[in-house]
């Protein structure tokens, strides 16, 4: 069983639908699938964004049955003075694909989509925090925001890849209300600043 999916740095690219994109295409039946998410949720074979973005969405559709994979990452020629650092929301494992580009995982039926996060991150250490958000009550709280966000967007994705919520960000910390049923949710920030995180609505 064999999929792929490419993410390419471009200086023209952008987040939303453009030329350097290819739409994902599959089959109804349940074999596993390999994609990333666009800056509005749409799920391609091949994205291109700009080479200021820190993170990317990698989804993954799980198999029928339990099945053991491994994500060998490739062509990282022209990522000048960057390292590739694979986030597994699943188990909460950071990989250095830089430094080691093969993954092992196990991806069960039901499992969720939105599971990967690829970072591109400077290699002196420099990039940009990670968000944090977490539900409380009806609200989403999203923190790690600086001003110089003011005026990106939040995006809520469901584990299907399904665009729930859109908001500005208006404020740092963001307070936003989000009356959303219980499960896992993923929070992707994009505009001048490109960031996702994992939170839990109970």
């Amino acid at each position: 069983m064999y999929d792929l999916a490419a993410i390419g740095l471009r200086a023209n690219a952008t987040l939303g639908a453009d030329d350097y994109d290819i739409p994902k295409v599959y089959a109804s039946d349940f074999s596993y699938q390999l994609y990333t998410l666009s800056g509005t949720g749409a799920k391609l074979s091949v994205n291109g964004v700009p080479k200021t973005v820190d993170n990317v969405v990698m989804a993954v559709r799980p198999p029928a049955q339990k099945t053991g994979f491994v994500l060998t990452a490739q062509h990282f020629e022209s990522l000048s003075g960057k390292e590739v650092i694979l986030e597994d929301l699943a188990t909460g494992k950071k990989t250095n694909l830089s430094k080691t580009n093969k993954y092992l995982f196990f991806s069960n039926p039901g499992d969720v989509e939105n599971r990967f996060i690829v970072h591109f991150s400077d290699k002196n250490g420099n990039g940009d925090d990670d968000l944090s958000a977490l539900f409380q009550e009806d609200n989403l709280i999203v923190n790690n925001l600086t001003k110089e966000d003011i005026g990106n967007t939040i995006n809520v994705f469901n584990t299907q890849g399904q665009l729930i919520l859109q908001r500005e960000v208006d404020a740092a910390p963001l307070v936003t209300p989000a009356r959303l049923t219980q499960g896992v949710y993923v929070i992707q920030m994009t505009g001048k600043r490109t960031a996702s995180v994992k939170a839990i609505k109970r």
